[in-house]
């Protein structure tokens, strides 16, 4: 098959899957303009030339050849890519050369395993642009098990072709952008794996980007989980996304189905996430106690609960909800309202009974009920107490009765009370002053009401 550039194409076909997450295995096709071009000759731009094989009922290419024009007199000879073995190849070379060959090479079973470009020495990058150039070197690897199930292959066309003398055996997804394919015992997919290495070669192609949570260095990864099929789900939306830690275990999942993991949803809480203003509402789940096994995910993640957990959400703009959750429990143990800082944090018994709330400024949940004033006086605090500003701290304790005492609050150090006269204090009921200064009441807070630092992957409000 031969024509002019814009006549033909080929393009690999990755993997992919279709609506019952059955794996559709990688395929190159030819993509033609609806118009046949002339066969007998290149335009005066060059031309293509694609050569392939019959293989009982199907057609598969094995190399595409891109012919460019000689330049100057012919004294000096462009030096084709790789010594032309077509007819065609021979009937026009005298006006033009192989300026660029792309082989693709198949398993005994006919599956894709490599593509390869090898590029003259000869072809210029447009307008002098050197890095425009083409480059020699590997385009595609996979790698497929016993079975013939495609279970590894190079993420990123184009990486690694700055190295020709690279082989399929030599990549990794230590060393190159990757795909891991991961399946369910019944041959279904059960996820997709990218990753990127902790750096790549000067030169390689654009890598995957970072993910909520990472840092620049180390290698870094992220999955999407195929549910099992629902007719009323459209397929992309009934994925759960995971950030992949370098051991590559599970550090968090985002969720788009409405319905994920819904014994964790709270039912005064159960519809937030799809009530934050987004276009797709999500819910997330962080791991901070130690990386989820890939084998969670098995069955729609039906085992997730067996888990310590962080479930969070977004809650009206600028807040999202983090609610705690213990291993093989569906009751939180502490639900938080965060902005830029925690405006609310409540904590609860194992029969999910609050213990201890903890406020910060005007704002967050339950802000318009509270009565400062009277839980101050009926606490015994003699001073005004900040509901508002830089370090508006309460904590609120609960007896087994569920009746509310004011533990800890806030107030200005008064004028002519000696250095810092102004200053935030934070102390008892009895006036004892026990932490004073924004930085000495953080750290009070969270060493003896246990005020949460914890940092989700998940940042983004």
């Amino acid at each position: 098959m031969t024509g002019n550039t814009d006549g033909f194409d080929t393009r690999i076909d990755p993997f992919r899957t279709d609506a019952q997450n059955r794996a559709v295995l990688p395929d190159v096709e030819v993509s033609q303009a609806q118009k046949d071009p002339p066969t007998d000759m290149f335009g005066a731009a060059g031309g293509t030339a694609i050569h392939g094989e019959r293989i009982e009922d199907t057609w598969r290419v094995c190399r595409e050849e891109r012919w460019q024009p000689r330049h100057g007199d012919g004294a000096v000879k462009q030096v084709d890519a790789v010594t032309p073995v077509a007819e065609g190849a021979r009937r026009w070379s005298k006006n033009f050369f192989v300026g660029a060959v792309r082989l693709y090479h198949y398993d005994r079973a006919g599956r894709l395993v490599e593509v390869r470009d090898v590029v003259s020495p000869d072809v210029l990058p447009p307008d002098g642009v050197a890095w425009l150039a083409p480059k020699s070197g590997l385009l595609y690897c996979a790698r497929y098990d016993q079975v013939g199930r495609l279970t590894w292959s190079i993420d990123t066309a184009g990486v690694g072709r700055w190295d020709s003398g690279k082989a399929c055996a030599d990549l990794s997804e230590d060393n190159v952008d990757s795909l891991r394919v991961m399946y369910n015992d019944d041959g279904t997919v059960l996820a997709l794996l990218r990753s990127r290495p902790p750096s790549l070669p000067d030169g390689g192609a654009v890598a995957l980007m970072q993910p909520d949570g990472y840092d620049n260095a180390g290698w870094t990864g992220t999955a999407t989980f195929l549910m099992p099929p629902r007719p009323d789900v459209a397929a992309a939306d009934n994925t759960v996304g995971a950030r992949i830690a370098s051991g590559r275990g599970i550090a968090s999942l985002y969720a788009y189905p409405p319905d994920f993991a819904a014994d964790d949803a709270q039912p005064i809480y159960r519809e937030r996430p799809q009530m934050d203003g987004r276009s797709k509402a999500s819910v997330h789940y962080d791991f901070p106690e130690a990386d989820l096994p890939m084998s969670a995910a098995r069955d729609g993640f039906a085992n997730l609960a067996s888990y310590p957990r962080v479930r969070s959400y977004g809650y009206g703009k600028d807040v999202r909800v983090e609610e705690v959750f213990a291993a093989g429990s569906h009751v939180p143990v502490q639900r938080v309202w965060r902005s830029q800082l925690v405006l609310r944090q409540e904590d609860y018994d194992a029969a999910g009974k609050v213990q201890q709330v903890i406020r910060y400024g005007s704002g967050g949940p339950g802000a318009v009920g509270e009565d400062l004033a009277g839980a101050g006086r009926r606490a015994g605090f003699r001073q005004t107490l900040l509901g508002d500003g830089s370090a508006a701290y309460r904590v609120y304790r609960y007896d087994r009765k569920g009746q509310e005492r004011l533990e800890l609050a806030c107030w200005l150090k008064p004028a002519g009370a000696g250095d810092g006269a102004g200053e935030t204090q934070c102390g008892s009921p009895d006036g004892n002053v026990l932490a004073e200064g924004s930085q000495a009441i953080e750290a009070l807070l969270h060493d003896t009401y246990g005020l949460t630092r914890r940092r989700l992957a998940y940042s983004g409000i």
